[in-house]
């Protein structure tokens, strides 16, 4: 009931098993602009048009994703 008073979240998921709750999920979503996420990016290494994720299962490691994205002029890749 605490996540579902929380403000900013999107998305609420509750895993039930024989009866009992066993894990909840709950996934929020921030927007930092400015000096903060100037910061970020730099410490992320983060160029333009890249999308960046990062998650714990332990709170000991991170697993780090990283979606590069190449903007093209739109032309088909045969030559004629």
């Amino acid at each position: 009931m605490q996540e579902l008073r929380t403000k900013n979240i999107k998305e609420l998921r509750i895993v039930v098993q024989s009866e009992k709750i066993v894990r909840v999920d709950s996934k929020s979503d921030q927007t930092l602009t400015g000096e903060m996420a100037d910061e970020i990016k730099k410490i992320l290494q983060m160029k333009n048009y890249e999308e960046v994720s990062i998650s714990t299962r332990d709170n000991k490691t991170l697993s780090f994703n990283r979606i590069k994205k190449t903007m093209t002029s739109g032309k088909s890749g045969s030559k004629k």
